[in-house]
């Protein structure tokens, strides 16, 4: 979703039947609009009476349960998205500080969040892939997996039949990107993978991407003319997990 960037896992869901349901209500009348989520149906009935809506018609939204924290705290400051939810105590105590209120646990989850990492270009120029690491998605639904320098996804990697690829040298940094061969190395050419970090773009073509995500494309002839157009939009790799 252009103008969003992908922060990482929030929390992690219960895979067993121990779970409690967990409502959400939203703010007609907050601008931009505002949801909160409770296990409360107490609070969830205050809310509506002071002019917030049942989301999905009072049906929980999800389940929840485990034995990790989930807190939740307020912006009085703020209007829309004035709560956040945090499994990190550390997180929570510093917005606390800063003047946030309502300071609770709002329920309890089976795994912690996780922060996405970011991609380090200088690090990928170094042979190290670890910035990669995780499942990466395009506009057009196709999915690439990154272990260690391996790549594997749910289509031809290769243009040449080819669903599994490995990282090898480090090309060249063009114009703010960074190019990295891999193998199998196919008939025609060398496939090779083009990386772009978070807020910044090309400076010899132009970026119709989401500049403010970490993005990739494979290509065997193609250089940063893959960053232009709508085209170029949906071919770029957006990490997901």
């Amino acid at each position: 979703m252009t103008g969003w960037s992908y922060e990482g896992i929030g929390w992690q869901t219960p895979n067993t039947e121990q779970v409690a349901p967990v409502y959400r209500l939203y703010n007609p009348n907050a601008k931009g609009g505002d949801h909160y989520y409770t296990q409360s149906v107490y609070e969830g009935t205050e809310l509506e009476k002071k002019g917030w809506k049942w989301d999905n018609k009072g049906v929980p939204v999800f389940f929840s349960g485990g034995n990790i924290n989930m807190y939740v705290a307020y912006n009085p400051n703020a209007q829309s998205g004035s709560h956040n939810y945090t499994t990190s105590l550390f997180e929570q105590n510093n917005l606390l500080n800063l003047g946030w209120t309502y300071g609770k646990v709002a329920w309890k989850v089976a795994g912690a969040g996780k922060s996405a990492p970011e991609m380090n270009l200088k690090q990928i120029l170094n042979g190290d892939f670890s910035s990669l690491q995780g499942t990466w998605k395009n506009g057009k639904g196709q999915t690439l997996t990154f272990n260690g320098a391996k790549v594997t996804g749910d289509i031809d990697i290769t243009g040449e039949g080819f669903k599994e690829a490995t990282l090898t040298t480090p090309i060249e940094a063009s114009h703010n990107t960074v190019f990295v061969n891999s193998k199998p190395q196919t008939i025609c050419d060398t496939r090779y993978f083009i990386f772009a970090s978070k807020n910044v773009s090309p400076t010899d073509y132009p970026d119709d991407t989401d500049k403010t995500r970490d993005r990739l494309f494979i290509t065997t002839n193609g250089g940063n003319e893959m960053f232009s157009g709508e085209d170029g939009a949906k071919r770029a790799f957006y990490r997901v997990d």
